[in-house]
């Protein structure tokens, strides 16, 4: 009797988490899926003399869009955002210590393809990240950037699957080739077809 109630039990439990496609619906053979991923980044750490404070990583953001079919390949595209660093210095600029402050930051642009197996899904895609640096002192202001290429690659798995609707929980990595700069981002993930037919 209890192992038929723990059966009934696994049974029902997994009913509740399978998509609405596993329930005997027909998947669509084709969808536009419009993803959203937010978390924090981390960097291999950067020493610099006469650090007050220094912040290697940040805030990760990421939009995008994939193109399901019933081919084991998804094409995607993505904008996401990247705070890469800060640190404030003390130097001497000619006048006694002075107090500067450097922020990184980099936009990427990627396109690659994505493979779903069962509720994880990997991805990999190149593209170019616009990398910039600030730095300020007392009375001025100086950013630059450059255009780099780059990679971006990521594992998401989804425990949540609703019809249309996955929310999950995604690592992925970056490499800014040019600027010799990696990173890898943790956070959660989540998605929707806005379109399926």
């Amino acid at each position: 009797m209890a192992v038929r109630s723990i059966l009934i039990a696994g049974l029902l439990a997994l009913s509740l988490l399978a998509p609405a496609s596993s329930l005997g619906a027909e998947p669509a053979k084709r969808a536009l899926e419009v993803d959203a991923f937010g978390g924090l980044l981390r960097r291999s750490a950067l020493t610099v003399p006469d650090e007050t404070s220094t912040r290697n990583g940040g805030a990760a953001l990421a939009l995008g869009v994939v193109y399901r079919t019933r081919y084991f390949l998804a094409p995607f595209l993505e904008a996401g955002y990247y705070s890469l660093a800060a640190s404030d210095r003390v130097v001497d600029l000619g006048s006694g210590p002075t107090l500067v402050l450097n922020r990184s930051w980099a936009f990427g642009f990627m396109g690659g393809a994505a493979f779903d197996i069962w509720r994880v899904r990997l991805r990999a895609g190149l593209g170019a990240y616009d990398f910039f640096v600030r730095t300020v002192t007392p009375g001025a202001r100086s950013t630059v950037s450059e255009l780099d290429f780059g990679y971006v690659a990521s594992a998401a798995v989804y425990p949540l699957v609703r019809d249309r609707f996955r929310v999950g929980i995604e690592a992925r990595v970056g490499l800014i080739v040019e600027a010799q700069t990696g990173f890898l981002s943790f956070g959660a993930t989540l998605g929707g077809d806005a379109i399926s037919f």
